[in-house]
């Protein structure tokens, strides 16, 4: 056997697999609950019973990428300036592609995502959910599923950080001009002026209070 089980295979026995892992059924069992509650395979009893591998939607998939990520970022003690890095390397590479592979749809979604917040007064919960949303519509229009896949976990953990961090409202009005120069870009499929209008939208969520933020040192490389 490889190793490998595809979706709609059935797994051996419980007592094929006790022998081949040399463990006891019980250990077996427990696994293949585990197993079960993940939504990786489904077990009927029953003398025609068995277990059988499901294939893993896209929502699940990023729902156990994004917690192996946190618990990951947790125990490494992962720093600010790694997050930072990884998000700028992220999003800029993303939008990149998203300028030349977005479809009206997308761009529907990404208008969406832009909200108005008056001047002096602080976003809604819904709002500042929609700021979020707007990197994850730039990494659905890039078509790449596996970037999408690997992407998305990873900014919900990043943003779940950096959404704890206080900001005045300026701060939240400069995010929304951000995202309407990035998505203008994305929308006229200029991939160079949509990686550096998202370099200074990531420049400037590092250094909200500098008006001339300094830019890393791999600033709007993409690949």
């Amino acid at each position: 056997m490889s190793g490998i089980s595809l979706p709609g295979e059935r797994l051996p026995s419980e007592t094929a697999l006790s022998e081949r892992f040399d463990v006891g059924r019980t250990t077996i069992r427990e696994a293949l609950r585990v197993l079960a509650a993940q939504g990786l395979i489904r077990t009927q009893r029953g003398a025609l019973g068995g277990s059988t591998v499901m294939a893993l939607s896209h929502p699940r998939a990023m729902e156990m990428l994004e917690l192996s990520l946190r618990s990951l970022a947790v125990t490494q003690g992962c720093s600010v300036e790694e997050m930072d890095e990884v998000r700028e390397l992220l999003d800029v590479t993303s939008t990149w592609l998203a300028a030349s592979r977005r479809t009206p749809e997308h761009l529907r979604k990404l208008q969406e995502c832009i909200t108005e917040v008056p001047d002096g007064i602080m976003p809604t919960g819904e709002q500042i959910n929609a700021n979020l949303r707007f990197h994850y519509q730039i990494l659905e229009a890039t078509g790449n599923r596996l970037l999408h896949l690997f992407g998305e976990p990873v900014s919900v953990l990043i943003y779940s950080f950096f959404r704890r961090q206080e900001h005045h409202p300026e701060y939240y009005r400069s995010v929304t001009s951000d995202h309407r120069k990035i998505a203008r870009a994305i929308e006229s499929r200029d991939p160079d002026a949509a990686r550096l209008a998202m370099t200074e939208h990531i420049a400037h969520l590092r250094f909200p209070d500098e008006p001339n933020p300094p830019r890393s040192a791999f600033a709007g490389l993409s690949f």
